[in-house]
């Protein structure tokens, strides 16, 4: 998963993220908003960096775990044809 993907998968579920670079400071990547506040930020050293997509989609997972489960269940539903 690269950190577009999991960008866009929290952009589908209405959920606040971002990521800000440094140059040789790695990356910060948050989920929340300047209006409402971050709920969770952590910071990423250049040679992790590519952890920060799948850090990203658990914490959502974490902090929103109704909404990953009612849209899971509603996956389920659209896929199994049956309500």
């Amino acid at each position: 998963m690269t950190l577009d993907d999991a960008i866009a998968t929290l952009y589908v579920r209405e959920i606040n993220c971002g990521c800000e670079t440094f140059w040789d400071g790695g990356i910060r990547i948050w989920i929340g908003d300047r209006v409402n506040g971050h709920k969770v930020e952590t910071i990423f050293s250049r040679h992790r960096m590519g952890e920060a997509p799948q850090w990203l989609i658990d914490e959502a997972a974490r902090l929103y775990s109704s909404l990953w489960q009612r849209l899971f269940a509603l996956c389920v539903i659209a896929f199994s044809g049956s309500p």
